[in-house]
């Protein structure tokens, strides 16, 4: 064959819509795709609850959700520890899989704010939220690596930002949302945020008071997995308007 003949047919080739269609649809459906993974990283958060209560019914002593915090699930030893109000007996056999949860949804906490958050909103609250959340996942995974009877000093400093970050993100996102004209979105956000706020302040007040803490503890962080569930939810059934679609959804009609 000709050389001319030959290049011609190469260049027809490349000229076909189908092959750059193609690469097109490839680079634009990364977007969406990212998003949705980000979402089911935030809906997955309220999967720590369930291992919660699977540790702590295979607990060796007497377990009250009441009195006992989180971070007593994840003891390594078994034995008494000294908390805020006293001695606690703590025996765990499944704290491994505690300590690997923690670590776990940390790492999914953090991928659905980078991931997942900033296609809620464009804005400085919204891109605040993600940061909060980010460092809240990065907690979160602190927690698993750290656990309570290990060094309970540096415990208690990498568990502060759970309780730091979460509410606020979540009160920044319902502002978000209802300024956007998403209200019902914006009102589930704020009564999470304002929840978890007050069961963090709640539980941090326990730790100068010595008294037990346990249920407020519970009240800010399941309150801020259910508030981040929404918010995964959220994201996950927004509708892309083509590909590639990179619209913000509470930039959209409510």
């Amino acid at each position: 064959m000709p050389r001319g003949e030959r290049l011609h047919r190469q260049a027809r080739r490349l000229r076909r819509p189908g092959a750059a269609g193609t690469a097109h649809g490839a680079r634009a459906l990364s977007a969406p795709t990212f998003r949705q993974l980000g979402a089911l990283a935030l809906l997955s958060q309220p999967a720590i609850i369930v291992v919660q209560l699977a540790v702590a019914a295979r607990w060796e002593v007497p377990f009250d959700p009441t009195r006992n915090t989180i971070s007593d699930l994840g003891a390594v030893e078994c034995g008494t520890i000294l908390a805020a109000y006293g001695p606690v007996e703590v025996c765990s056999p499944w704290h491994a899989g505690m300590n690997a949860g923690f670590l776990v949804v940390g790492a999914l906490l953090a991928l659905g704010a980078v991931l997942a958050v900033p296609s809620l909103a464009s804005g400085p609250a919204t891109r605040v939220a993600a940061v909060l959340l980010l460092v809240a996942g990065v907690s979160s995974a602190a927690v698993g690596l750290v656990p309570l009877d290990v060094d309970g000093d540096l415990h208690t400093l990498v568990a502060t930002p759970l309780f730091a970050t979460q509410p606020p993100a979540l009160l920044l996102l319902g502002c978000v949302a209802t300024g956007r004209g998403h209200r019902r979105d914006g009102l589930v956000l704020l009564v999470a945020g304002v929840v978890a706020a007050l069961g963090a302040v709640a539980f941090g007040a326990t730790l100068v008071t010595g008294e037990v803490g346990g249920l407020h503890e519970r009240v800010a962080l399941w309150t801020c997995h259910a508030g981040l569930a929404v918010v995964g939810w959220r994201v996950l059934r927004a509708r892309p308007t083509g590909p590639g679609d990179r619209a913000r959804i509470w930039e959209t009609a409510a």
